[in-house]
């Protein structure tokens, strides 16, 4: 499970910079809150971002995150920032100086009655990282 928050916080903060920000709209809305909260939600998994600002800087924050299924919200992430290196996409790194939670809420386990396929499998792998099209160095994650 903790592998699952903290790939819910860096996917929620990383893919904001990436996506194109809606301006004109309020903070509970827009094309960057409902292509995150389409692109992270799935089957059994319901995603909300409140109060994204900031998504094309190199100071990304989202006010409320909440992780939710069948059951209702099972994890509250507040006042979360993304520190990152903007210059560093151009020499292929995602450089991420800081990225920190004010509040992490763990209500309960998430509903495990139907897993999502989306999701891997529990059985134990060695740990291996991904290949990505970028190197991603962190400098500090905090909570």
């Amino acid at each position: 499970m903790r592998r699952l928050l903290h790939y819910t916080l860096a996917a929620a903060l990383t893919a904001a910079p990436l996506a194109a920000q809606d301006e004109g709209e309020d903070s509970s809305g827009g094309l960057l809150v409902g292509f995150l909260e389409d692109t992270l939600s799935g089957e059994n998994r319901n995603i909300q971002v409140t109060g994204l600002e900031g998504a094309l800087s190199s100071r990304a924050t989202i006010e409320r995150l909440t992780v939710s299924d069948d059951e209702g919200a099972w994890l509250t992430i507040e006042d979360a920032v993304l520190d990152w290196n903007r210059l560093a996409l151009i020499r292929g790194n995602f450089s991420v100086n800081a990225l920190s939670a004010g509040l992490i809420r763990v209500e309960r386990t998430p509903n495990a009655a139907q897993p999502d396929p989306e999701l891997p499998a529990p059985e134990a792998a060695p740990f291996q990282l991904p290949e990505l099209p970028v190197s991603i160095g962190i400098g500090e994650i905090r909570a």
